[in-house]
């Protein structure tokens, strides 16, 4: 099962990742979605220290990869 959820920690997000043993996080592959992915993974880490010890990031979705452009692949060789 998958419950989709606003990018932002608010309620509804904090909500799913109480009850989920897994989440999906989708970038873009840009420095705005970059910057903004470091805190959301904190903040799931604190989630899953505090409320879900089976909380797990599954992985990171790539959304609108160019394979042939420099800026795309350095970031997601930074993610991995």
């Amino acid at each position: 099962m998958y419950i989709d959820t606003p990018p932002a920690l608010n309620y509804y997000t904090l909500s799913a990742l109480i009850v989920a043993p897994g989440c999906l996080m989708s970038f873009d592959y840009d420095d705005f979605s970059r910057h903004a992915l470091y805190p959301l993974m904190e903040n799931v880490e604190e989630t899953r220290a505090d409320l879900n010890s089976d909380l797990r990031v599954e992985g990171i979705i790539v959304n609108q990869f160019m394979s042939q452009a420099n800026m795309p692949v350095r970031l997601v060789e930074e993610l991995r």
